[in-house]
């Protein structure tokens, strides 16, 4: 400013500023520089035409490349099963060419979009990624998943860029536990007779081997001592027979306990209550003397 200045042989000798401001733009270029040239007209034939050196600006940039992760609410917070959760992403100048960011998970949740592109035209509006826990079978309790982001572009200062990532805290909808199902309902057995069986399960998939100690008492002997479940049988019932000990005692109707204890290399798993079970015993044996 001004875009030209006038000499005439009055003020030929007072010099003129040209007063040089930066473009304002949204690019992010760092310290740059422009060319500014001249062009002389006149009716003097000496001074049309004539040579006039350029003036090269060194400017200071002050925007830069980046992209801001916003969470909504300030956090990340979904449930399996349930509740999904968003944030955004945008860019904090405007690119010289397209910036695809690329949205990675660690496997415990998905994402609606794996990349976003930005543009001169988009850099400025911001894009929405929505989270979704994975809805496992593994007891975890609350837990968290991280989500990364790495940006890729012609453009060099948004090429490799660092782009935060994101912890989303998990609730769990699964729960470590054994279930136990007596057939019928009840456990019924009689001294050197009829047997009868019930079934334990998991009810959610274990990180280790879960193992099952059966323990009946003297009254009553089961067919496994121990159970063993692992992340492939979990969900699939197992069965405990429980016979009677077919003693010469005189007891009558009378019950046994069988008891169960886990352990496990999965700290959900290890050392959970397992319910016991009570067998009702019908005896074959009755008091009397023979002559």
């Amino acid at each position: 400013n001004p875009a030209s200045v006038t000499f005439t042989d009055a003020n030929w000798n007072v010099p003129q500023a040209i007063t040089v401001t930066a473009v304002n733009d949204a690019v992010a270029e760092g310290l740059h520089s422009s060319l500014i040239t001249h062009a002389a007209t006149s009716a003097d034939g000496d001074y049309h035409g004539i040579a006039i050196g350029d003036v090269t600006a060194t400017i200071t940039d002050n925007d830069t490349a980046g992209a801001t992760v916003a969470q909504s609410g300030g956090t990340t917070a979904v449930t399996e099963g349930g509740a999904t959760d968003s944030y955004t992403v945008v860019l904090t100048s405007e690119p010289t060419a397209d910036v695809t960011i690329t949205v990675g998970t660690d496997g415990k949740t998905t994402v609606d979009t794996a990349t976003l592109t930005f543009t001169a035209g988009n850099w400025s509006t911001p894009q929405t990624v929505t989270v979704t826990a994975v809805n496992d079978a593994v007891a975890e309790g609350v837990h968290s998943s991280s989500i990364t982001h790495t940006a890729a572009s012609a453009d060099g200062f948004y090429n490799g860029i660092a782009v935060a990532g994101l912890t989303a805290s998990i609730t769990d909808n699964d729960t470590a536990g054994v279930t136990v199902t007596q057939s019928g309902g009840t456990t019924t057995v009689t001294e050197g007779g009829a047997t009868d069986s019930y079934t334990l399960v998991l009810t959610s998939e274990p990180l280790a081997n879960v193992t099952i100690s059966v323990s009946p008492d003297s009254q009553t002997t089961v067919s496994a001592a121990s159970l063993t479940f692992t992340a492939g049988n979990w969900s699939t019932p197992q069965t405990i027979t429980v016979t009677a000990v077919n003693d010469a005692i005189m007891e009558g109707a009378h019950n046994s306990t069988i008891t169960h204890a886990a352990a496990s290399t999965d700290g959900m798993y290890d050392g959970i209550a397992v319910s016991s079970v009570t067998a009702a015993i019908t005896d074959n044996d009755t008091a009397g003397v023979t002559i």
